[in-house]
């Protein structure tokens, strides 16, 4: 033990302002920080520092493995919230400011979203633009999250539509 870290811990720099999620399952960091935009050139140009943890023990309990994501100067917006909602429930998200965690915010799931397209080739949704596309969002037994459109009621895996969630403006 060297400065009271033991031989197989690994230190991350501390960001001084941005935001570290925390506690996401692991294997999804790489898909946040595209979710959220991060990982686009002219954010890495200004010099921001971006660090990734995956599959790495928790504190608490060694046995289970979870993602840590670290981006320096990003300011989170509510629809950030919101795909994170969709994408890594349950994860934890510290706004840090001055070295500090100035908030720390629980991601939850939200109960519907409006903006998406519906998957489904056969939705009237798809056919017509102004349509308010609406989907609720479901837990089944098995603990994996769908979306349910409102109009075609088609379940879709919450994974199935999160590719399209980047440059979606969509809303809960």
């Amino acid at each position: 033990m060297k400065n009271g870290l033991d031989a197989n811990q690994l230190v991350i720099d501390r960001i001084s302002n941005g935001i570290v999620v925390d506690h996401m399952p692991a294997g999804m960091a790489l898909a946040v920080l595209k979710i959220l935009g991060a990982e686009k050139q002219e954010f890495l140009n200004k010099g921001n520092i971006i660090a990734v943890a995956i599959n790495v023990r928790t504190l608490k309990r060694p046995e289970q493995r979870k993602d840590v994501l670290k981006i320096q100067n990003f300011k989170m917006q509510k629809i950030d919230e919101v795909r994170l909602g969709l994408l890594v429930p349950g994860s934890t998200v510290n706004i840090i400011q001055d070295y500090s965690i100035l908030e720390k915010k629980q991601i939850t799931l939200p109960r519907y979203i409006e903006g998406l397209n519906c998957p489904s080739s056969s939705c009237i949704t798809n056919e017509r633009e102004n349509t308010k596309k609406t989907f609720d969002i479901v837990y089944l037994e098995n603990q994996k999250g769908y979306l349910r459109c409102r109009y075609c009621e088609e379940a879709f895996i919450l994974e199935s539509v999160t590719t399209s969630m980047r440059n979606t403006n969509f809303q809960t």
